[in-house]
């Protein structure tokens, strides 16, 4: 029997909410080196990331330390019909958070270049490169206008699956990093 989309959403989501902070913590910190590790031999120019909320991976050290290098970090803005605009980051002054509880630029420059690195959000992930985000779309439609740029997606070991459902729109991931 196949497990449903929302099945696992729930199931992972529930994971996340309850996972000891001192172990998140710990598995971040080596998430983070590995990120490091990952982005020092692909050498980026640009990378669009998410920022990560309270319950997922968090790479954001990561990303400040870069952007502090002269990286272009973007981040995405949600625009209507369910569109990511990619905005150039400048600094935390320039967040809000919305209403769904992601962080997103307030204001900034839209980056209307290509993109060397996608990092993506997700709940869910299989060694095939299968994603499971959050029921929105965003993503997929987004990395669909970018096929030539890498993709990457941070995650805890209960969050990688053997299979995920996926369907004709779902974008797969090219690199998945998970806890070592």
């Amino acid at each position: 029997m196949k497990v449903s989309k929302q099945h696992i959403r729930s199931e992972i989501l529930n994971k996340l909410q309850s996972l000891d902070s001192h172990l998140k913590e710990k598995w971040d910190h080596e998430l983070q080196k590995v990120l490091f590790s990952f982005i020092e031999d692909i050498q980026p120019r640009t990378i669009h990331s998410f920022i990560p909320m309270d319950h997922e991976v968090n790479h954001w050290p990561v990303l400040e330390t870069l952007h502090q290098k002269g990286i272009t970090i973007i981040i995405p803005q949600i625009a209507p019909n369910r569109v990511l605009k990619p905005i150039i980051y400048e600094g935390k002054d320039q967040l809000k958070q919305s209403k769904w509880g992601t962080w997103e630029p307030l204001k900034g420059e839209l980056y209307e270049q290509s993109i060397d690195l996608i990092i993506c959000p997700g709940l869910a992930f299989d060694p095939k490169g299968g994603r499971l985000g959050y029921g929105g779309g965003y993503y997929d439609r987004f990395l669909k206008l970018h096929p030539e740029s890498q993709t990457l997606a941070l995650c805890y070991p209960f969050m990688l699956q053997a299979e995920i459902p996926t369907e004709a729109h779902d974008i797969r991931i090219k690199t998945i990093l998970c806890k070592p």
